[in-house]
């Protein structure tokens, strides 16, 4: 049963269960990218849920409404990659897919890494677009933490900003 039909999320009820479920796609790509001198490309832009600067790896919706195709993630992970941070990969792999918070919600998460990407010509990415992400890079230091329960974990990052948000890891 519907409790509530958004413009992009549905709020609804089955049995004792209520949970969110996005009705404009299949399901969510995040992409982490990483150039050939082993700089990680993060984004960060503004997310009101969290009414905070958000520091997180590029990420985007999977459009394709009909089903969760791998082709279909992929193309999208490659439009979000150039389109929040200009930047394209020569090789991109699938890395895990799952719930994203499997008690709230029936969205799809899949992440890809992206090596050796390279930034296009032009005016590509974030501010470039008038989309208000701020491109930003950090070293690979091999760690992976839980992101979640962080605030400003890593040096040389800007102060007073989350370290991704909803994503559930990220390297610092």
């Amino acid at each position: 049963m519907f409790l509530f039909k958004g413009k992009y999320l549905d709020l609804i009820r089955e049995d004792h269960w209520e949970y969110v479920k996005r009705n404009n796609c299949s399901g969510i790509v995040v992409i982490v990218p990483m150039t050939r001198d082993g700089k990680v490309v993060f984004v960060e832009q503004f997310r009101r849920p969290v009414a905070a600067q958000v520091i997180e790896w590029p990420a985007g919706l999977g459009n394709d409404k009909a089903a969760h195709d791998a082709g279909t993630m992929e193309a999208a992970a490659r439009r979000e990659l150039l389109e929040e941070t200009g930047y394209e990969a020569e090789h991109l792999a699938f890395l895990v897919e799952g719930p994203v918070s499997s008690g709230l919600s029936s969205e799809i998460i899949t992440f890809y890494q992206a090596l050796d990407v390279v930034k296009k010509e032009g005016p590509l990415g974030g501010y470039a677009l008038g989309i208000g992400i701020l491109v930003l890079h950090g070293p690979k230091h091999g760690r992976i933490i839980d992101i979640k329960k962080l605030r400003n974990p890593a040096p040389g990052f800007p102060e007073n900003h989350f370290l991704g948000g909803s994503r559930a890891f990220d390297y610092v």
